[in-house]
């Protein structure tokens, strides 16, 4: 009886802890009811209207995947030498026995990425119950932030390892900051071994070490503790590293892959893409960066001295966020698919802003025994400020459950790109033909030609070089039998991209050109570019290549072709003429 009292008491006199509401404990369905329903229907409405959807990076990796699965070895091309072109070869690793199963690298890549989200959403319910003494609801309304992000479900889809990233990211954070709270061997070793595996799916995660040795070191420092824990750990770390760092270095012939030279390698502080890029995150998650600077105010400055371990995911999270933006400011972050290099943090954001969130919902939750009405009004307005701008409409987004004609692919660049390349993969001799093209996933992955990458991701010498005299000869030098150029014809060559040949516009003038035939134009919705088709006059595939590209794969062909190239300058005063093609769509 006593033990109830003195517990009526400590709800009364904390309303911002709900483990004592009522509430708490007679409604913990409604927000299933209120929340979870509309959570899920969102997000499987966006996964399935995007479903076709095909990112054309993903299929780079898995065409080294490929070429591992078939013994070719990790090699852009099989029989020639190995090569670096991606930065997430714990990817890789995973999907080579995968597609030597006969499975297929993009579902599996998905449905490791939904479980990964739902990893998240248990680690932040499981956080703001444990340690933020949130109620079952609020931990719910917490953990459901991760599922309302609109980003989440198209990283889920487009095949990266963005969200499996996230997921470890998350969970080597809460490793590294229990180590820095309880400093144990066992949570030292385990937070290196964890974050080893992290920076396997991508590199950048070292920047969460240094932050977490210094605030360790600081707060041993501190406490008159011995970093003896950490020092073992960081052997470990250093164990797994050099001895990874080692085969690359054997294996390739150098230690940084190739893309770490197109986009981290540039002489200005600031990337003008990559500043975009943190301007864009700043501005889509503005909302939970303001609950993060008022979750530090709780969890710093007006903390109580027992609440150690709120200071330290406070301090740490927002100094690790801060220093990975000013990472990826100077990155070249072409191709930020829906904000894909900054979305890792999300997770961590929605941890960082638990403290804010804990007390709100807390708060409402515990007088709302008496208002029982306001809290569903609380849980809609939960949904309104977090949730996708759209999702007032969710009754509507049911019907995008149902397949109908509106989910046909588009005419888009990467929808195009991927029925090419099963049209492509019908050619008699494909895995004979020396194909050279900025785009390498999709089209290289399904073909299984022999591929030339003109931005450098996966050619070490075009990565690493910078004269584009020596760069337009490497390309001529290396005779491909199809050259698929990016243009419109109504406006010019591509003039943007990674690398040094990323200015097409620049090169397009070399006499060399003269050795190509015009074939045909495959279209797109895109105002970057269409597909133009050349084929090398002295290829021995030129009349059967040439052919099979008219009769199943461009969209028809320009007479005259449109655009100056080597020593052919277009008629300005002859009108071009467009002659569709008759066969089947593509």
């Amino acid at each position: 009886m006593i033990k109830e009292t003195q517990e009526g008491m400590e709800s009364r006199s904390n309303p911002a802890n709900p483990m004592g509401s009522q509430t708490a404990r007679q409604y913990p369905s409604m927000s299933v009811l209120i929340l979870g329903i509309p959570i899920l229907l969102a997000f499987m409405s966006i996964a399935i209207h995007n479903w076709n959807q095909v990112f054309d990076d993903a299929f780079i990796s898995y065409r080294y995947a490929q070429n591992l699965a078939m013994g070719h070895g990790i090699t852009w091309n099989p029989g020639q030498p190995p090569t670096e072109g991606y930065t997430n070869f714990l990817l890789v690793l995973i999907l080579a026995p995968v597609i030597w199963a006969g499975f297929d690298p993009l579902l599996v890549t998905r449905v490791l990425s939904f479980v990964s989200v739902m990893a998240m959403s248990g680690i932040l319910f499981t956080v703001a119950k444990r340690k933020y003494n949130c109620s079952a609801t609020t931990a719910f309304m917490i953990a459901a932030l991760i599922f309302l992000v609109p980003a989440t479900a198209i990283q889920c889809l487009i095949g990266l390892e963005t969200v499996i990233y996230a997921f470890l990211l998350l969970a080597t954070f809460i490793v590294g900051v229990a180590l820095i709270d309880r400093q144990q061997l066992n949570l030292s070793i385990a937070f290196s071994c964890l974050l080893f595996l992290t920076m396997l799916l991508r590199p950048e995660a070292a920047l969460l070490y240094p932050i977490i040795f210094a605030v360790f070191v600081f707060a041993a420092v501190r406490n008159n503790a011995t970093i003896k824990p950490l020092l073992i750990g960081l052997l470990t770390l250093l164990a797994l590293g050099g001895a990874y760092l080692t085969w690359k270095y054997f294996h390739f012939g150098q230690l940084l892959p190739n893309p770490f030279y197109l986009k981290a390698s540039g002489q200005h502080l600031i990337s003008q893409d990559g500043l975009q890029s943190v301007m864009s995150f700043i501005s889509n998650y503005a909302l939970l960066l303001a609950l993060v600077f008022s979750s530090l105010v709780l969890g710093v400055f007006a903390g109580r001295p027992d609440q150690r371990w709120n200071k330290i995911v406070a301090l740490t999270g927002l100094i690790f966020v801060v220093v990975y933006c000013l990472f990826f400011s100077h990155v070249d972050t072409l191709m930020d698919t829906y904000g894909r290099f900054l979305y890792p943090l999300v997770p961590l954001i929605i941890l960082l802003a638990t403290p804010t969130l804990a007390k709100v919902l807390g708060y409402f939750e515990s007088i709302s025994i008496y208002k029982i009405p306001l809290l569903p009004g609380v849980m809609v307005a939960f949904l309104l400020a977090f949730g996708p701008p759209n999702i007032v409409n969710i009754y509507d987004k049911i019907k995008n459950l149902i397949p109908n004609d509106r989910l046909i692919p588009s005419e888009s660049i990467m929808q195009k790109e991927y029925r090419i390349s099963r049209v492509l993969a019908r050619f008699p001799q494909i895995s004979e033909v020396r194909v050279a093209f900025n785009d390498s996933g999709v089209i290289p992955y399904f073909s299984g030609a022999i591929w030339l990458d003109t931005v450098g991701l996966n050619d070490g010498f075009i990565a690493r070089t910078h004269d584009q005299g020596k760069l337009v000869d490497y390309f001529f030098n290396w005779s491909p039998d199809l050259v698929i150029h990016p243009g419109k014809a109504e406006q010019s060559w591509l003039q943007f991209g990674h690398g040094h040949l990323g200015n097409f516009l620049s090169w397009t003038n070399d006499p060399r050109w003269d050795e190509y035939e015009y074939i045909g134009t495959s279209k797109t919705s895109d105002s970057l570019y269409d597909l133009q088709y050349f084929v090398r006059k002295s290829s021995r595939f030129k009349t059967s290549l040439g052919y099979f590209l008219k009769e199943y794969v461009v969209d028809g062909w320009y007479d005259p072709f449109p655009l100056s190239i080597g020593s052919y300058k277009p008629n300005m005063e002859a009108r071009p003429v467009w002659f569709q093609r008759t066969g089947p769509r593509v």
